[in-house]
């Protein structure tokens, strides 16, 4: 692919082991002699890789990784699309972006122009399908700098505001009506152990709610002031180092729906200040909970063991277990979730580098997730994505009996953190595109409706956790490790070439020339 780096190209070789580590254990061991660790080498290698693997895991160091991990991977075999011409998916995503399956009848647009130019305005999706021809495709300039690692950057509702979560806990809020991203407010918040994890807006765009590693949500105004973030203490917990790593405001900003390590989907009804449902499931850490549409009463959890689980709070009890039903097809964790916000899809973003897409109305079976289980004990990889090399096999494309998914995506890296996938926006895109960020510093694009990355865009130099697009202009904003907040753009290129030739682009080479003959004149 032409817009990709030359060095996507060279495989990986890299084995699954301890070799992630193997400058720091090698300078270890040559310093240990004296250290009163007695034993053979063998003995204080395993005994210091375990001591950097509890050190990476509770976030008290951080390791880097080696330098193959900064290259796309190169993916063995070919996704096929059967399965997703043949949903409903695929003709209401053609419908909404113009597109049309009539080899006769081709897309046509000075015939839209001249329908608009008889007062018969165009559809949303002939916009979309405009729109579409200036996605984002270039990393624009640096929009903010942060002073630590960015975890969470996303959009309100409305549009109105940016907002950035950083490991420091710094909450930062940008004005987003126009591209220049003025800062407007700074807030500190509360009680954040290692980082905020993730955040989410009322739907008025005014307040917000964050998740950490704490026994606690916190909630306060965007424009609002640190001292008046709340604190919405969790009744009960039972596990060491409790966290919460996925929040949403449910309805219309009067309920929080919150994922936590325990396993639990925990529902907060803020006008009752308590704590109405809570739905386990067997320990399992849940990376990511979201609402199958606005103000629904379905609710998507993703847990650390790759299924997805759904569960309906009209007949969730508290402490209940029990989901109405569940998804298999992840061979590894669930690190997000968005939803197409139609009340059937949404897609997952996994450890095993892959984002699906699901239909809601396409549970699995039992046997399905019977079968799926005993293939995935065979592939399963003792692995830790926080520190090991990602192993080879998840690149492959391969039919997973019990998979119950739509379509798969390929082509980016997930490891260190719980990196974000999401939809494009409907009103500007018609969904059309599935981007995520990457542990290699890249903004990945897909096209849901062909499975191919479309865009593969370097502008990090560590991962991208996070990625927004506007909601109704062509600019994506990435959050990085690398402290920094990206902006991409479709007509970056554009300005460049203005700048260095200092005259402005035209369109019309007659506008143009009598421009010149103009200047030529009074001169």
């Amino acid at each position: 692919m032409d817009f990709m780096d030359e060095d996507m190209d060279e495989e990986d070789t890299m084995e699954d082991s301890d070799s992630d580590y193997e400058p720091i254990l090698n300078w270890s061991l040559f310093h240990d002699r004296d250290s009163g660790i007695r034993g053979s080498a063998a003995t204080r290698r395993s005994y210091i890789l375990l001591v950097l693997q509890n050190l990476v895991g509770s976030g008290l160091i951080e390791y880097e990784g080696n330098e193959l991990a900064r290259k796309l991977p190169k993916i063995q075999g070919k996704q096929t699309t059967d399965s997703l011409m043949q949903n409903d998916f695929y003709r209401s995503v053609l419908a909404a972006t113009g597109g049309n399956n009539n080899p006769q009848r081709p897309w046509n647009v000075a015939q839209m122009l001249n329908q608009r130019q008889n007062l018969s305005p165009w559809t949303s999706a002939q916009k979309c399908r405009v729109n579409n021809l200036y996605v984002p495709k270039i990393k624009e300039r640096v929009a903010m700098k942060c002073d630590s690692k960015v975890f969470c950057g996303s959009f309100t509702p409305n549009g109105k505001y940016f907002v950035t979560a950083c490991q420091d806990g710094e909450i930062s809020v940008y004005d987003a009506t126009t591209c220049a991203y003025r800062r407007v407010n700074t807030l500190m918040g509360r009680d954040v152990e290692w980082s905020i994890l993730d955040m989410d807006f009322s739907p008025d765009g005014q307040e917000f709610v964050y998740a950490t590693r704490s026994c606690c949500l916190h909630v306060g105004n965007l424009l609002g002031r640190s001292a008046e973030i709340t604190c919405i203490p969790f009744d009960e917990f039972s596990v060491h180092k409790f966290a919460s790593y996925s929040v949403q405001f449910a309805s219309g900003g009067h309920e929080i729906v919150a994922g936590c390590s325990d396993g639990a989907v925990s529902v907060f009804d803020r006008e009752k200040s308590t704590w109405t449902e809570r739905a386990f499931e067997d320990n399992m850490e849940v990376n990511a909970v979201r609402l199958l549409e606005d103000n629904s009463h379905i609710v998507c959890a993703g847990s650390d063991d790759g299924a997805i689980r759904i569960y309906d709070r009209r007949s969730m009890a508290t402490k209940s277990r029990g989901s109405m039903g569940m998804f298999v097809g992840h061979l590894d964790g669930v690190t997000s979730i968005d939803v197409k916000n139609d009340g059937r899809y949404f897609i997952t973003n996994s450890k095993d580098q892959t984002i699906k897409l699901w239909d809601v109305r396409v549970t699995s079976k039992e046997s399905q997730i019977q079968e799926f289980a005993a293939g995935k004990r065979e592939a399963y990889r003792d692995w830790d994505y926080r520190w090991n090399t990602v192993p080879q096999s998840y690149y492959k494309v391969n039919e997973l009996a019990g998979d119950t998914s739509v379509m798969s995506y390929r082509g980016h890296r997930v490891f260190k953190s719980l990196i974000r996938a999401k939809f494009s926006p409907a009103r500007t895109t018609g969904q059309r595109y599935i981007y995520t960020g990457c542990g290699t510093g890249y903004l990945v694009m897909y096209d849901v409706l062909t499975g191919e990355m479309v865009q593969a865009i370097r502008g990090h130099s560590n991962i991208v956790r996070d990625v927004a697009w506007h909601p109704s202009r062509s600019e994506i904003l990435t959050s990085s490790w690398d402290h920094n907040v990206n902006l991409y753009s479709y007509k970056a290129e554009g300005w460049k070439r203005e700048a260095k030739t200092g005259v402005t682009l035209r369109r019309s080479l007659r506008i143009a020339n009598r421009n010149r003959r103009l200047r030529s004149e009074s001169s």
